[in-house]
Parts: C-alpha cells; sequence; structure tokens
C-alpha cells in the first residue's frame, strides 16, 4: 500500500470491502503493495463484516506505476473513463466508473486536506458502509 518520504506527499488509502483478492490472509495478498504511509493504515479498519480487508498507501509517483494509474491518468486526459460526484455513505465522493471486464468494481474516492481515500467494490452498499467507517 515503498517506504514513506520524511515528508509524505498525497496519499492514498484505500479499502477494500469483500474482495477475493483480499482472500483469508490480507498481508499474504497485499505482498507487494505498496504502504507508503503506514501510520495512515492503521486508521483503517481491518475488518469488515467479519471478513479481512487489506489496506494500502501511496504517494503520486507511486500511484502512477500501480495498476490504478492508468485510471486515473485517464479521467485527466479525457478517455473513455467515466467519473461522476455522488454521495456515498454520508460523504461527498468521485465515482470512477470501472472499465468492463473489471473484477474489482468502481472506486469512490474522497479527498481530505492531502490525503485521498478510496474505497472499490462491485456493491455499492458495502462500500457505502466501508467509507462511513473511514476518518
Amino acid at each position: 500500500m515503498p517506504t514513506a518520504a520524511s515528508t509524505p506527499g498525497p496519499s492514498t488509502a484505500s479499502a477494500t470491502p469483500g474482495s477475493s483478492s483480499a482472500g483469508a490472509n490480507p498481508e499474504a495478498s497485499a505482498a507487494g503493495l505498496p504502504h507508503g504511509a503506514p501510520e495512515l493504515e492503521a486508521k483503517l479498519p481491518t475488518t469488515f463484516h467479519g471478513q479481512p480487508l487489506f489496506t494500502l498507501s501511496f504517494g503520486p509517483s507511486e500511484l502512477a506505476d500501480s495498476p490504478a494509474g492508468p485510471s486515473f491518468a485517464a479521467i485527466d486526459t479525457g478517455s473513455s473513463l467515466s467519473s461522476v460526484k455522488t454521495m456515498l455513505g454520508g460523504r461527498a465522493v468521485t465515482r470512477i466508473k470501472s472499465p468492463e471486464g473489471n473484477a474489482l468494481g468502481d472506486a469512490w474516492v474522497d479527498a481530505i486536506d492531502d490525503v485521498m481515500y478510496g474505497v472499490q467494490s462491485k456493491d455499492e452498499a458495502l462500500a457505502a458502509e466501508v467509507i462511513a467507517l473511514l476518518p
């Protein structure tokens, strides 16, 4: 979710509800994912409905190099990904529609100060419950 810089830039924190990639052992599934802001990750829920969640965090360069990078870049360049401002779990968020065939579903992101929080799920009701738990 790379090492943290002494003065971290904007970070993204993500909790993924009900993701099949989280599996029974989120630590093993999350191996190799960036954890650039462990102090932020410590504030996030670790379970949801009795199931483990995995978290990740990264700054701008790690985001650009991550699998999510093209999705965020596509928004800036106006490609076929769509985003819309909406409410989810009592928060004003941006919903990023996932491309066809994406197994994880849509992403909902919310920026507070220099931190962007995101939840990705095929189930909007579950995503609403999780995003309401975020700081």
